[in-house]
């Protein structure tokens, strides 16, 4: 019985999780698609810091971009332990 509640727990935990970071990997891809839209706005303005600027801003992005590559990561991980475990309990039936 114990058992059982600790593994429904764990499930409820597991599933807050993976929205959690498709919640954060969606608003990364956002703000990813938002930075290329002001480079490109950046560019067809001409001023002097232009440059440094686009690049800054493309820089940013590749940080978000591993980010959301370190939560699709996290993801797999959930995914793989539940079938595990959703393996080993049948194999235990």
């Amino acid at each position: 019985m114990v058992l059982e509640l600790y593994r429904e727990q764990e499930k409820i935990k597991a599933k807050k999780e993976y929205k959690e970071n498709i919640s954060k990997i969606c608003d990364l891809d956002d703000i990813c698609a938002i930075i290329e839209d002001l480079v490109e706005r950046v560019n067809k303005v001409d001023f002097v810091a232009k440059e440094n600027f686009a690049k800054e801003m493309q820089a940013w992005e590749i940080l978000f971009i591993s980010e959301m590559k370190f939560y699709e990561k996290e993801n797999l991980n959930i995914l793989k332990e539940k079938a595990i475990k959703e393996e080993s309990n049948e194999l235990s039936r």
